[in-house]
């Protein structure tokens, strides 16, 4: 029996494997793809080579369109991460040093580290009156 609108249950399913990019809301798919890409750039992971998959590849790896592997290739160049050569492929420039640690875009974590670091001393652990009362009228 063939398959047909009215049996669509006989149908085999394919099903897209789910994309390895985050689902960080408010962050498009190109963004998350950047820093991905980024981060690997910076861990060394292209360093043997020093060329990135091509567009092709990345589209399949992350199941997303030509045009945000574009966005996220664009963004790198722009920071000076890779050269982009037409016809050959995307490379790390070799000005770019392997193993520095990435910056944290995150306000929040940034924050959080900074609360994390501070080490504030105390200079009295209680308050008298009078050294409040006396802070006061100096105002």
């Amino acid at each position: 029996m063939l398959p047909t609108p009215l049996n669509h249950h006989l149908m085999p399913r394919t099903t897209t494997p789910p994309s390895p990019l985050g689902h960080m809301p408010g962050t498009s798919l190109h963004r998350q793809l950047f820093l991905v890409l980024r981060d690997e750039i910076t861990r060394g992971v292209y360093a043997e080579t020093g060329a990135l998959p091509k567009e092709e590849a990345l589209c399949e790896r992350f199941g997303v369109s030509r045009i945000t592997v574009r966005r996220a290739l664009s963004e790198l160049a722009a920071l000076g991460l890779v050269e982009r050569r037409h016809g050959l492929g995307t490379f790390v420039r070799s000005d770019v040093p392997a193993g520095r640690s990435s910056p944290s875009l995150s306000v929040i974590d940034g924050l959080r580290k900074t609360a994390l670091e501070t080490d504030v001393p105390l200079a009295s652990k209680r308050c008298t009156r009078c050294a409040c009362a006396a802070s006061k009228a100096r105002r």
